[in-house]
């Protein structure tokens, strides 16, 4: 059975407990840098539908480095995305929801491309 199948499946059988929400996937495409060499983000909007759900306790707790104060979710969507790599100069994402946005932290979870589960961070109320 192929993946996207099975994430379908858990789709149907959760919808009444987690429903979906509606969201803006804002992808990090690079930087532009003026002539006096500071540089702006450049990025690209996608609607997405997402599910959201708390982060789990043993999750917090295996994040290593971070600020236990800070707001954090899990995120279950179609696709793959990818967590902040500053080795390999990728990441950046953000998904907008909630009136705030979320900076995708990691990638703990991602089954073929067909779908994935992030954590994100809230970084500023919109």
């Amino acid at each position: 059975m192929a993946m996207n199948a099975v994430f379908n499946m858990a789709l149907g059988a959760t919808a009444a407990l987690l429903p979906s929400v509606p969201a803006i996937l804002r992808i990090n495409t690079g930087y532009k840098t003026a002539a006096d060499g500071t540089t702006t983000p450049c990025t690209m909007d996608i609607a997405v539908t997402i599910r959201v759900q708390p982060v789990p306790t043993d999750e917090l707790t295996q994040t290593d480095g971070q600020n236990q104060s800070t707001i954090q979710r899990e995120i279950y969507m179609p696709g793959t995305i990818c967590g902040v790599d500053g080795a390999h100069q990728f990441g950046g994402d953000v998904f907008v929801f909630d009136n705030a946005h979320w900076l995708v932290t990691a990638q703990p979870e991602a089954w073929g491309g067909q779908w994935c589960r992030v954590l994100v961070t809230q970084q500023v109320v919109a």
